[in-house]
């Protein structure tokens, strides 16, 4: 393989609209397909003026998968670990309670403590909380290398994430996901989560952007579509592609 195969130099265009060149080895594994640029029948041509001043990256699927050991899903050995059916706490507590705690509208512990009573569990809401943050903690060091070359090159990273307020702790705090990004979005503080429009309404005000300077990287169809839908640039994460590969074409408009 030749060296310019071996070399790649993603540009893109920074606030300043200063060219800036970052130059990215080639060869590592990728991770995005580009589904398309959002607005494209609204702003046709003139899209490709529209400068991406900010990364809005997903957690669950894209940052963080599952188990450290293995990456299979946190419940995998909930049973066998804890005596917990995971059927059992996905009727009880997930489809009960769920929507109203991602959302700040419930609080975590309280509504889990509940639903152990119920269930008859002799389990504390600490000790099942305990298992589920650390054993859903995968993080993915690729895209974190990847994502520091990029914002060496002036382009602000964000977490975009349906969250709770004491696993957002957990992950920016104990993971140490704060050290990678400029910031954290999430449900539980917004009030809403993604897919609705909501979301991404307050996430474009919170960051002062606008929805086109925004690019959401996310594993799930149904928000990459729905930011699209509110303007944004989007990313659908498959394992395909390089983080600046994506950015640059989202920068310059190439679907």
């Amino acid at each position: 393989m030749s060296s310019l195969a071996d070399l790649r130099r993603i540009r893109w265009w920074c606030d300043d609209e200063v060219r800036i060149s970052i130059a990215l080895e080639a060869g590592l594994a990728s991770s995005f397909n580009f589904i398309g640029i959002s607005g494209a029948s609204r702003y046709g041509s003139d899209l490709r003026d529209h400068v991406i001043k900010a990364l809005m990256i997903d957690v669950d699927g894209v940052l963080v998968n599952g188990r450290p050991s293995d990456g299979c899903h946190w419940s995998t050995d909930l049973d066998a670990d804890l005596g917990l059916r995971f059927d059992v706490l996905q009727d009880a507590f997930f489809k009960r309670y769920w929507d109203q705690i991602v959302t700040g509208r419930a609080d975590l512990r309280a509504c889990l403590a509940t639903v152990l009573t119920e269930i008859d569990s002799a389990l504390t809401a600490d000790q099942v909380l305990t298992y589920w943050f650390r054993q859903d903690a995968r993080l993915n060091e690729e895209l974190l290398r990847d994502l520091a070359t990029i914002r060496l090159g002036g382009l602000r990273a964000y977490l975009a994430t349906n969250q709770e307020h004491e696993r957002t702790r957990y992950l920016m705090n104990t993971l140490g996901l704060a050290a990678h990004v400029d910031g954290c979005h999430y449900s539980a503080a917004i009030g809403h989560r993604k897919p609705r429009p909501a979301f991404f309404r307050a996430v474009a005000l919170r960051v002062g952007l606008h929805p086109e300077e925004l690019l959401l990287i996310d594993d799930a169809d149904e928000n990459v579509r729905a930011a699209i839908e509110a303007g944004w640039h989007a990313a659908l994460w498959t394992g395909q592609e390089r983080l600046g590969d994506i950015v640059a074409r989202a920068s310059h408009g190439v679907p």
